[in-house]
């Protein structure tokens, strides 16, 4: 699994296990417009968040 793929994956993982963290950035990036979600700074401290709690490179990647 490639980093970008697992950083999301652990994100997602994150956010399912805080469902008031998953909807406070719902209710965020639905207010935004589309072309502003990128710049959300709520969005960018959650994946910042998961990377500190869960570093991509602790995941051991077993390639052949």
């Amino acid at each position: 699994m490639e980093w970008p793929h697992a950083s999301s994956s652990t994100t997602l993982v994150l956010l399912a296990k805080h469902p008031e963290i998953q909807q406070k950035l719902q209710q965020e990036l639905l207010t935004m417009e589309p072309d502003e979600r990128p710049r959300s700074k709520y969005l960018k401290c959650v994946i910042n968040e998961s990377m500190r709690l869960l570093p991509v490179a602790a995941i051991p990647s077993y390639r052949r």
